[in-house]
């Protein structure tokens, strides 16, 4: 992320944060400082894998969205109540059968991924970029 906000450019975009315990906790204040940063140039930031252990810390860091897995909102309805007061954007991830899709819809969730919508697909265009960090 540090290189990323020395760049002298723009985005019309987003990126994915993921890894909260492992490489972000430790460096919070880092961390959000360089999510605003990148929300300054245009560049939308969600953050990936938002179980209720993170939820609180990603909002912090001020996230302009979440992305849950399924399989942590499947039996908790305690976790479904704080996302959705949250108001922000939430797309429930791995979704893979009609009853998983209708469970989602029946919660009022209306972004989702998963098999269940389709197969992904490889793209010709797509460039694919390596940032070497020093860490």
């Amino acid at each position: 992320m540090p290189y990323l906000c020395r760049l002298p450019i723009s985005w019309n975009g987003g990126l994915e944060l993921v890894e909260w315990e492992l490489s972000l906790a430790p460096h919070f204040k880092q961390t959000r400082a360089l999510v605003q940063s990148m929300q300054a140039r245009g560049l939308s930031v969600w953050a990936d894998d938002v179980t209720p252990h993170t939820l609180e810390m990603w909002l912090k860091v001020g996230v302009n969205g979440l992305k849950v897995e399924i399989e942590a909102i499947k039996n908790d309805n305690s976790f479904i109540d704080q996302l959705k007061i949250t108001k922000l954007p939430i797309i429930i991830e791995k979704v893979e059968t009609e009853s998983q899709h209708e469970f989602i819809k029946n919660l009022g969730i209306v972004l989702a991924q998963g098999f269940y919508y389709g197969k992904p697909k490889e793209n010709d265009k797509t460039e694919k970029i390596k940032i070497k960090t020093s860490v």
